[in-house]
């Protein structure tokens, strides 16, 4: 099967057009049909419908997309793996995460990499797509959920759930290193959507205390979120550093701070496996070192796995 004509389908199922992806690809629209055609030929398969102005891809068409995504990352992982053999080093690393990780931490620990050092690159997605990116390329995953297969894994943070509200609220007392649920929840409170990971954490603990708190607002972006708190609609529930001119403290229930768990995740038989369990091992202590104000006192047990 031609690899080429795999890119050149895979850019019209992201361009939604034969003209654009044509453009895309630096070759002339003619050309780009002709290749479509011919991979549908060759297949045997009806990839891509008419609607409207786009072409819009077939059931089966979806599900070859799919493959198609997973052997090119395959192609290129095994470019990779031949360039690692054959100098020594490994060059570039494709990190898969979320937003908010990768706003966070990862982007300060890519800078205190050196030149000698894989180039880190990060794609983000949600936390429940991350596993699927190590099929499209992603050499490895930062994620706040274990992994659900047999990868190896090492959980790099826990971070604590906080309570981020503006200087002088009047939920803040002198003296308050912490803030119990029970109190927090008397308050108006802007928090993160309910796919969110640390959302869970914090409902879970609403309903064990059999809280009703007052939501005002609920947020897929975390700044966005505390700019709402800063604005005073609510105290911000995140597990992201408070902005200069606001306070957080740890929430905690019946003692103990609500956390989330970062975990990172590869394949074990990765060629590049010791260099990625090394800098693994480095944003686990930049981490910690970096932003100790953030994290939970304790990790969870069997924090290094390989599955």
């Amino acid at each position: 099967m031609n690899i080429t004509r795999l890119r050149y389908f895979l850019s019209v199922v992201e361009t939604g057009t034969i003209t654009h992806a044509a453009a895309q690809m630096h070759i002339a629209q003619p050309a780009m049909s002709r290749q479509i055609k011919t991979l549908e030929r060759e297949l045997k398969l009806k990839l891509f419908i008419i609607e409207g102005n786009r072409l819009v891809l077939t059931s089966a068409g979806r599900q070859f997309a799919t493959l198609a995504r997973e052997l090119l990352a395959k192609v290129e992982s095994t470019k990779q793996a031949a360039a690692a053999l054959r100098t020594g080093r490994v060059d570039v690393l494709t990190i898969g995460t979320t937003v908010s990780s990768a706003r966070g931490f990862l982007a300060d620990f890519i800078a205190s990499t050196t030149p000698e050092d894989p180039a880190l690159v990060v794609h983000t997605a949600e936390h429940y797509a991350l596993e699927q990116m190590l099929d499209r390329g992603a050499d490895l995953i930062i994620s706040p959920v274990p992994p659900t297969r047999a990868l190896r894994s090492i959980a790099i943070a826990a971070m604590q759930i906080r309570a981020c509200f503006p200087q002088h609220h009047p939920a803040v007392r002198p003296g308050m290193t912490e803030i119990d649920i029970a109190d927090l929840c008397r308050f108006d409170l802007v928090v993160p959507s309910a796919s969110s990971v640390s959302r869970r954490q914090f409902d879970a603990a609403v309903v064990a205390h059999d809280l009703r708190p007052g939501i005002t607002a609920e947020c897929d972006d975390g700044a966005s979120l505390l700019g709402l708190a800063a604005s005073g609609h609510g105290i911000g529930i995140s597990t992201e550093p408070a902005p200069t001119g606001m306070h957080s403290l740890p929430i905690t229930a019946n003692g103990r701070s609500l956390s989330i768990t970062l975990f990172s995740a590869w394949r074990p038989e990765h060629f590049a496996s010791e260099t990625i369990t090394a800098l693994v091992r480095r944003a686990q202590e930049f981490i910690n070192t970096r932003y100790p104000q953030l994290m939970a006192n304790v990790m969870p047990e069997g924090h290094t796995s390989c599955q």
